[in-house]
């Protein structure tokens, strides 16, 4: 299958071959170096299924806003027809409200020292944020136009704070995903640019322990897409 290491790693590797050359040689250009920060605004969708030891699990598909600011450098290699190698580091997202009433799963009446979960209803409330991210990136431009179209993976750290009527609770989890997208570069005079582009990342499956014994939250099918603005230098 597509393997997005090995074509980071390929690239990589030819973009420093790339640079060695350029550096070798007074007659050819060295590459362009470009650095910025960038405000992203993503839309963030997924599964989140709490198994439980008693066998009530609960099950929930969700949207949330998410957005940070951040900081990216690049390298422009115009021997690769201008192919950049890039990184950036998000800061942290704001915080988004999760809140479900789920209904009683008995109308009978429940034990002494039982959970809401066993008598009537109860609220599940999860604040999520999505901070730290940092992302490897391929960038390459189409011809002179402008355009551009980008191609990296990424990593981020989702943290929670919930209050569940269920009674765990649930620590942080990391997932890692890969991303395409495409966007314009302004150039505003000889030094500073503008860039405004889009992207959607596909995250993979992650899953993380309880404070209940044998409790786990899974989070699958996570994805976002996202709309970025970016000021920058470049010399």
């Amino acid at each position: 299958g597509f393997d997005m290491n090995k074509l980071l790693t390929s690239i990589a590797a030819a973009g420093m071959l790339a640079i060695s050359y350029t550096t070798s040689a007074i007659s050819i250009e060295l590459p362009e170096v470009r650095v910025g920060v960038t405000h992203t605004e993503d839309v963030v969708y997924g599964s989140v299924l709490e198994t439980r030891t008693n066998n009530r699990n609960n099950k929930q598909k969700g949207l949330f806003l998410n957005d940070s600011t951040g900081a990216f450098a690049e390298v422009g290699i115009k021997q690769l027809m201008g192919l950049s190698i890039g990184f950036e580091m998000g800061g942290d997202g704001l915080t988004n409200t999760m809140e479900r009433v789920v209904q009683g799963r008995s109308t009978k009446v429940a034990a002494t020292g039982s959970t809401a979960e066993e008598d009537e209803n109860g609220t599940q409330t999860v604040n999520i944020s999505i901070d730290d991210s940092s992302s490897l990136y391929v960038l390459m431009p189409i011809m002179d136009t402008g355009f551009y179209v980008k191609a990296g993976q990424i990593d981020v750290d989702v943290i929670t704070k919930e209050t569940l009527f269920t009674g765990s609770t649930y620590g942080n989890v990391g997932l890692s995903g890969d991303f395409v997208g495409a966007g314009y570069q302004y150039n505003i005079g000889d030094y500073f640019f503008a860039r405004a582009e889009g992207l959607y990342t596909e995250y993979g499956a992650a899953s993380v322990t309880g404070s209940g014994e044998g409790d786990k939250i899974s989070l699958s099918d996570v994805g976002s897409a996202s709309a970025k603005f970016s000021l920058g230098l470049r010399y």
